[in-house]
């Protein structure tokens, strides 16, 4: 008789009838990853700019400091200029006076010799006696005026040792602050958009922050380099926690 078809096995058929109902992969998930990466890379874009904004006004807020420190040690060197200046006049007017007291002395020891019919009459408060104590003002007033310059130079150079170590450690700084940022906006795509959204809220709030600290820092640096100094200390430049 004629040959029959044996039906096929019911697995393959299974299958055949799943692959059919299976829907065509779409470019959805595509278009959505681009999305992502392309979000990720506005957002490295902006983070190093941001960066760079900062670098330019710190290196700015630090110049002035520098400058400022110029001028008051500039200011400085006239003041020692000016206490030498009046040391050596005083120096003169020391000589002067003990001339005047060696004078005196050889007087008095030529009238101690004389006969005794000479009367010699000493008035308590002489030209001489008066001479020796403006000297001794004089002198006094010096060593206080010397004592306090040296002072400030000690101040001062303890104020640019610390100025340099900031210096030291916001370049320092830098390069650790732009790969965390980079490593912040790399690991942007693992997290909710609320998430991100968070983040972008609280990098904003403390690049305001910063901003106001270097103004502080840039209108207190014509005024006083302490004062500067120490809003340079309370920014807070340690370096940032590991990630």
């Amino acid at each position: 008789g004629a040959p029959t078809r044996r039906a096929p096995p019911a697995a393959s058929t299974a299958s055949s009838a799943a692959a059919a109902a299976r829907p065509a992969p779409t470019s959805a998930s595509d278009a959505k990853v681009s999305q992502e990466l392309q979000a990720l890379r506005a957002e490295l874009d902006n983070q190093r700019k941001t960066s760079s904004d900062r670098s330019t006004s710190i290196d700015r807020s630090v110049e002035d400091l520098r400058n400022t420190l110029g001028r008051v040690e500039m200011e400085s060197q006239q003041a020692i200029g000016k206490c030498r200046d009046n040391q050596n006049a005083l120096g003169t007017r020391l000589d002067e006076e003990v001339k005047a007291l060696k004078g005196g002395l050889s007087g008095r020891r030529s009238e101690k010799k004389a006969p005794p019919t000479e009367a010699i009459t000493v008035e308590p408060g002489n030209g001489t006696s008066n001479g020796v104590a403006k000297s001794d003002e004089a002198l006094d007033s010096f060593r206080e005026t010397v004592n306090s310059m040296e002072e400030k130079q000690q101040q001062q150079a303890k104020d640019l040792s610390a100025v340099r170590s900031v210096l030291i450690e916001v370049h320092v700084n830098l390069p650790l602050h732009a790969v965390r940022a980079s490593r912040i906006a790399l690991r942007s795509t693992e997290l909710s958009r609320e998430e991100r959204k968070l983040a972008l809220s609280s990098l904003e709030a403390k690049e305001q922050h910063i901003r106001a600290d270097i103004e502080r820092v840039r209108e207190h640096s014509d005024q006083s380099p302490e004062m500067a100094l120490n809003d340079l200390r309370s920014i807070g430049l340690e370096p940032p926690s590991s990630l």
